[in-house]
């Protein structure tokens, strides 16, 4: 597994060690959504274990594109829960997605405002759990 979530953080709440500064801003995660907070995407964002290993991922290995069923198998995942994940973290702007159903290729966001708040809160983990 190259990255997870520790359990300890519910679905509900954010990490308490997220600076105040990530509840501030706003931007938008996809044409079809509101905008939202940061706080707001990093939470529905950590409900996943699994999506957050497919943004770490994506985020360590930014020029990937591939589709579902490789990058199921690069992640040593399943297809149909990796598909679902995709879709869901392409909804929230995380993943861009060109063309439909099985040969759809994803790849990472290339919104630099996006990036750096990935960035900054995969460190932010990382760094936590080193302690």
């Amino acid at each position: 597994m190259l990255f997870s979530v520790p359990s300890v953080f519910s679905p509900l709440s954010l990490p308490p060690f997220l600076p105040s500064a990530f509840s501030l801003p706003t931007f938008s995660l996809h044409p079809d959504l509101q905008m939202k907070s940061i706080s707001e995407f990093l939470e529905e964002l950590t409900q996943s274990n699994d999506e957050m290993e497919i943004v770490v991922f994506f985020h360590n290995n930014q020029f990937a594109m591939d589709t579902a069923l490789n990058i199921a198998r690069w992640l040593k995942k399943d297809y149909s829960q990796i598909e679902d994940q995709l879709t869901h973290l392409f909804s929230l702007g995380v993943l861009e997605k060109m063309g439909e159903g099985s040969s759809a290729i994803y790849s990472y966001t290339q919104d630099i405002e996006k990036i750096k708040v990935l960035d900054r809160f995969i460190k932010l983990i990382r760094e936590r759990l080193k302690k």
